[in-house]
């Protein structure tokens, strides 16, 4: 059913630009296309003989491709009109900070469900971390003691910005001698639970101050 691709979280217009194409081309490379354009480009005599093939990698690049597109203002209207049940969890956040929500993960998402599987660490803190994660980032012995230090100076932070926040992460790097990567990938799998994701700098500054310093604590007693 075409109502099960949107209820996955396809935008309409991508579908629509999917299904023109498995049967008909309008010649060269180009791939997204405009229904408006596809209507006046469309010709007979550029139908396929070949049976069509359903290829659901290409759709969801395709939905990508269309997501990353919108406006940050029209994605975050789309998700809240999307029938998930996880959308009454975001009723409290104030629309500045969906959008920035939105902002951040917009380039990551193929369908518009990965807004609540990619982003819900932004709205919850994370109750696990990644086993993988667990081992390769938390066993080092200096780690709780970096995130301890880490912890203190965010909190005398007077500017929580992306700016501030990769100063401090830097500093720190420099003052240990060790690569910045053995501080920000501990960092990571505290704030997000993943090993994953997007700009650590810019999720820090979205999460604030406060619930920042809250999810280091709770990562350096798990440790």
């Amino acid at each position: 059913s075409v109502l099960d691709y949107r209820d996955q979280g396809f935008l309409p217009e991508c579908f629509l630009n999917f299904l023109a194409l498995l049967g008909w081309s309008p010649g060269g490379d180009r791939e997204i296309m405009p229904i408006d354009e596809t209507i006046k480009r469309f010709s007979l005599e550029r139908l396929s003989k070949t049976p069509a093939i359903f290829d659901v990698d290409k759709l969801e690049w395709m939905n990508g491709e269309y997501i990353n597109r919108l406006s940050d203002e029209e994605l975050l209207e789309r998700i809240q009109r999307f029938k998930d049940p996880k959308i009454q969890r975001f009723k409290d956040y104030p629309e500045t900070y969906l959008l920035k929500v939105a902002n951040i993960l917009k380039e990551r998402m193929k369908k518009l469900t990965d807004f609540f599987e990619l982003g819900a660490f932004f709205f919850e803190a994370p109750k696990e971390y990644d086993e993988k994660g667990i081992r390769k980032f938390f066993k080092d012995k200096e780690t709780s003691a970096r995130l301890t230090i880490l912890k203190k100076r965010f909190e005398k932070l007077e500017r929580f910005n992306v700016e501030g926040i990769e100063g401090v992460i830097r500093n720190l790097s420099e003052e240990t001698g060790i690569s910045a990567a053995k501080i920000i990938h501990p960092v990571r799998l505290a704030l997000t639970g993943k090993t994953v994701g997007p700009s650590l700098f810019h999720l820090t500054e979205i999460l604030g101050k406060q619930e920042v310093i809250l999810r280091l604590e709770n990562a350096i007693k798990f440790i």
